[in-house]
């Protein structure tokens, strides 16, 4: 399996875990987050057996806080990249498919049970259930589809078009969606050519927040901190689905690549909707039709 697809969506994943981080009341999301940043940051540093082991230890310490706060999806990709480091580095596929067989059972409807899946399919072991299709080298996918209508949340959005791929999937009351050209995930194979993507974020906060002072109060600071280098360029107010709008372009460095990111932070009563669009600096401008498409078709 592809290491470069797998590490940009957790990138993704990481950026949707910031938003949801920066909500009123989300103290233990800060701490599934400050988790998963050093586990990532461990396992980039590892060069022998102990510091492997160390990371293992960390990723427990994601799994239990993210169960703690009913996040199945960041639960199941903890115990995933357990699974990686025993098979992909200690070569121990039983200790592996422990972890892997168990994202299966506990996390059916999650996207990386289908992950899981595959690899115990490429290891040569039965997988407790068949694999969905799959888009070949992306980690968030489930089934891809063209439009997710989420009936508790009120909201609705649509693929950019038969050119992009889209999947979704749910961590306790909020809702994921990604979405993402498809030349560049069948042409892309390593960490220094990652795959731009747009991701959407919807949850439902405890109190009804104003958007322009969300954003100017909780969100940069959040940004600032979670990304190494960044830099924001621009903010404007805009309308999305009827409703003000904060859009920013920023910029933001990882493993010495740099990226350029874009997102447009909306709110409907107690609901908070934030569409994040990432790529390598090179790439940004590239992919801008695909992403207006998908800006234009949410509806809340």
């Amino acid at each position: 399996m592809s290491q470069r697809f797998y590490g940009f969506s957790i990138l993704g994943a990481i950026l949707c875990l910031v938003l949801k981080l920066s909500l009123p009341a989300a103290a233990m999301a800060g701490i599934v987050e400050d988790h998963l940043l050093k586990a990532r940051d461990m396992e980039e540093a590892a060069r022998s057996p102990q510091d492997l082991t160390e990371t293992m230890r960390q990723y427990q310490k994601v799994f239990a806080a993210a169960r703690r706060e009913n996040n199945d999806e960041m639960s199941a990709s903890a115990l995933f990249s357990i699974a990686q480091i025993w098979m992909g580095k200690f070569s121990d596929r039983a200790r592996a498919e422990k972890y892997l067989s168990k994202i299966i059972r506990d996390f059916p409807e999650c996207s990386w049970a289908h992950r899981a899946s595959e690899m115990l399919d490429s290891s040569g072991s039965p997988a407790p259930s068949a694999s969905r299709k799959m888009v070949k080298g992306y980690a968030f996918d489930m089934n891809p589809v063209d439009v997710v209508h989420d009936r508790k949340l009120g909201l609705k959005v649509s693929c950019p078009g038969s050119d992009w791929v889209m999947t979704s999937g749910r961590s306790g009351s909020g809702l994921y969606v990604f979405a993402a050209p498809r030349s560049a995930i069948e042409s892309r194979f390593d960490d220094a050519d990652p795959v731009p993507n747009v991701s959407l974020y919807a949850s439902l906060t405890e109190t009804e927040i104003e958007v322009i002072d969300y954003v100017n109060r909780h969100q940069e600071t959040a940004l600032k901190s979670s990304l190494q280098a960044y830099k924001l360029i621009n903010q404007d107010i805009m309308m999305l689905s009827g409703k003000v709008s904060v859009q920013k372009t920023f910029r933001f460095s990882r493993h010495g690549i740099n990226f350029r990111g874009m997102q447009f932070y909306s709110t409907r009563g107690k609901l908070m909707v934030v569409t994040t669009y990432m790529a390598p600096q090179r790439d940004f401008n590239d992919h801008l039709a695909g992403v207006k498409k998908f800006v234009d078709s949410i509806v809340f």
